[in-house]
């Protein structure tokens, strides 16, 4: 197993190599996978190794050039599927629309898309935000924190606690501090 991971996540690297974290210039943008897939093991006592697998891949298909077919032919057909699930679809937007309402239009789609996903991929997907909402705390602030918190909590009441109790409620009490 332990192998496995190691592959992962020296591919997840490469793929990922040159890239940063925007909040922070510092990082590099591998540390947020690890990030996702440290908190599906300490928080929400995952050991699935396809599961940790997907987490250090699943920015790939938005951030990278990687194809959900170098996934599946070097990790398998469930951890490309998850990273499919997990990967944004950017929905149609009108150039004419107001700031406010271009992220009302990609906030509804994300929850949508939350609403569809399977209970592993769902589970991914508070890993992702936990790590994502810790970030926001650290680096927005005034209107874009309020956003990101509020649709933090729509995404919580799109996934059920039972999904995975120990990643939803450290969500909720990053989220509701």
């Amino acid at each position: 197993m332990q192998q496995t991971i190691e592959r992962a996540l020296r591919f997840a690297t490469k793929q990922h190599r040159g890239q940063v974290r925007e909040s922070s210039r510092l990082l590099p943008y591998i540390t947020h996978p690890i990030e996702v897939m440290t908190n599906l093991i300490l928080i929400g006592a995952i050991e699935d190794q396809e599961m940790l697998i997907a987490a250090l891949m699943h920015d790939l298909l938005e951030e990278t050039e990687t194809t959900p077919k170098d996934i599946k032919s070097r990790f398998g057909t469930k951890v490309a599927a998850l990273v499919v699930e997990l990967t944004r679809v950017e929905p149609q937007l009108d150039p004419s629309w107001s700031k406010d309402r271009v992220w009302l239009v990609r906030a509804d789609s994300l929850l949508e898309e939350v609403q569809r996903m399977s209970p592993d991929a769902m589970t991914l997907k508070l890993a992702d935000r936990l790590a994502n909402t810790r970030e926001a705390f650290r680096f927005r602030e005034g209107k874009g924190l309020a956003r990101y918190v509020w649709q933090s909590n729509r995404i919580l009441e799109a996934i059920p606690m039972s999904v995975n109790p120990g990643l939803w409620k450290e969500l909720y009490a990053i989220a509701n501090p």
